[in-house]
């Protein structure tokens, strides 16, 4: 196995392959200490845990820009003995998704429900995530109603659902149910969107996320939205100005599933009627939203109004000027 640092490769070689290799928080040691302080394997991940055990590791370094075979290459071996003064604690794997029950074209007044789904992932069946809470906070354009869930409890003010205590395998639900509000007579419409991510969780770990760092790629963290048509009229030329969350490296507008040429801002601004979406990449993963922001026409005309108007006979003299 060969790793490469910004100043030289590391060559890693098993001497002993039947002994432990390195598990989650025992996987750092000092290569030399001159050139690099952290040689961190990470690649190995051992089906059997076996405490103290000894792994010995033949180690070639060659720093960046040597020439020529063997030049400037250092080597030593590592003996390595993990040991191990408790019971070993398996990683877990906390899941969660969340969707909208129901279509996501709405309008203010209606009643949605969300439900989110917490799980675990572990592979490992002695697996136990404990003390495990989820933050949901709705946002302003929803009024709270009620919730119901398989374990832990809802806190409306905070957010907070838990605490959970879920093993291998284990999965427990969450659905809220809320009213889309006015938000005092200045929503006009748009696209609501409710976020959901595991907040804490003992002193355990997770083998791919961290609790409550805002991750939005990460397993832990998802998002459900519903969609309030917004009204222009056409005629009028009004338009209305749609946007996307920030944060992202790019952005791409569809309006009715076809892509608008040149439309790659974070805002777009819109003069007709259809149904549009954005997608947005985080590195190499593009994700396109789930909930479309729909534009409808809607002209309101002032209603008639009765001027009132009078009427004068006039005669007209003839030629003889007789009338």
């Amino acid at each position: 196995m060969q790793r490469v640092f910004p100043n030289g490769i590391a060559t890693y070689y098993f001497i002993d392959t039947t002994a432990f290799v390195f598990r989650s928080g025992f996987n750092e040691f000092t290569l030399l200490a001159d050139v690099v302080k952290r040689g961190p394997i990470t690649e190995f991940d051992p089906k059997n845990y076996r405490p103290n055990s000894t792994v010995s590791l033949y180690v070639r370094w060659q720093p960046n820009q040597a020439s020529g075979k063997g030049a400037c290459q250092k080597s030593m071996i590592l003996n390595i003995k993990i040991s191990n003064t408790g019971a070993c604690i398996p990683p877990n794997d906390l899941e969660l998704s969340k969707t909208l029950v129901g279509d996501c074209r709405r309008v203010i007044g209606d009643t949605v429900a969300f439900k989110i789904v917490v799980r675990n992932a572990a592979k490992n069946l002695a697996a136990l995530a404990d003390s495990v809470y989820i933050k949901d906070l709705l946002p302003a354009n929803f009024t709270f109603l009620k919730y119901k869930s398989t374990e832990g409890l809802y806190n409306r003010q905070t957010g907070m659902w838990g605490p959970l205590t879920l093993a291998a395998g284990q999965s427990d639900t969450l659905t809220l149910t809320a009213k889309i509000n006015n938000g005092g007579g200045t929503f006009i419409g748009g696209t609501i969107c409710n976020e959901a991510e595991v907040f804490s969780m003992g002193s355990d770990i997770d083998i791919d996320s961290a609790p409550n760092n805002g991750v939005k790629t990460e397993d832990d963290y998802d998002i459900a939205c519903v969609s309030v048509p917004l009204k222009i009229c056409t005629e009028r030329r009004d338009t209305v100005i749609i946007s996307a969350p920030l944060g992202y490296q790019t952005y791409q507008w569809f309006k009715n599933g076809v892509k608008i040429q040149g439309a790659t801002a974070q805002t777009l601004e819109v003069g007709a009627v259809g149904s549009y979406s954005v997608e947005v990449s985080v590195g190499q993963c593009p994700t396109k939203n789930c909930c479309p922001a729909i534009v409808e026409e809607e002209c309101i005309c002032p209603p008639d109004i009765c001027i009132p108007f009078t009427t004068k006979k006039v005669k007209v003299k003839n030629k003889a000027g007789t009338k």
